[in-house]
């Protein structure tokens, strides 16, 4: 598999080079070119993908897997760390994050890891249709109370460096994660701040 590596001002990540991205704002004509390249029924889950723009790097898999139905994606923020966690240890921050992202997601793995010259915390979560994006549900009970299946599984990985808050997160179906998940480690480890 080959990796690209996309430069931002404040950091670099390589991803495979099957995948189309950047800043969703300030390289907005350059996406939309490429999404226009794509096949067109591929281009509508692309458009939607990037138009959310809540994230400073955004970034999809244009090769999607047989019977996949959306896009793979990743996302980074770095942004001021909150006061808050500022001075956290890495277990504090992952304490922190798991109680947070669980109004949202559900959290099926959580841990620190070495991520390059970083002591990162890495949470693996799942997410059912009915929460949110902002963890609120859209249904008295979370689609889990049904036994519906999660609609896609991640894995984040967050730390704070240089008074920055800095998370990377890759998604994908469950169905695909597992096969996934060795090309978001190798990703993530290339990650380098500016």
């Amino acid at each position: 598999m080959e990796f690209q590596t996309y430069f931002t001002k404040q950091f670099e990540i390589s991803l495979p080079d099957t995948y189309i991205g950047g800043d969703p704002i300030k390289e907005s004509r350059e996406i939309r070119r490429e999404i226009k390249e794509l096949k067109r029924e591929k281009q509508p889950l692309f458009q939607r993908f990037f138009k959310q723009a809540i994230f400073s790097f955004m970034a999809a898999d244009t090769k999607m897997l047989e019977g996949q139905n959306k896009p793979t994606t990743c996302t980074v923020n770095m942004m001021k760390a909150p006061a808050r966690y500022a001075n956290l240890t890495p277990e504090e921050l992952m304490k922190s994050m798991v109680s947070q992202l669980e109004s949202a997601t559900d959290v099926l793995e959580a841990e620190t890891v070495e991520l390059g010259d970083f002591h990162a915390v890495r949470v693996v979560t799942s997410r059912q249709k009915s929460r949110g994006i902002f963890g609120f549900s859209l249904n008295s009970r979370s689609q889990g109370d049904f036994g519906e299946p999660p609609v896609e599984k991640s894995v984040t990985y967050m730390f704070t460096h240089a008074g920055q808050f800095v998370g990377m997160i890759f998604t994908t179906e469950p169905d695909f994660f597992a096969d996934l998940l060795p090309v978001f480690e190798e990703s993530a480890a290339s990650f380098i701040i500016h």
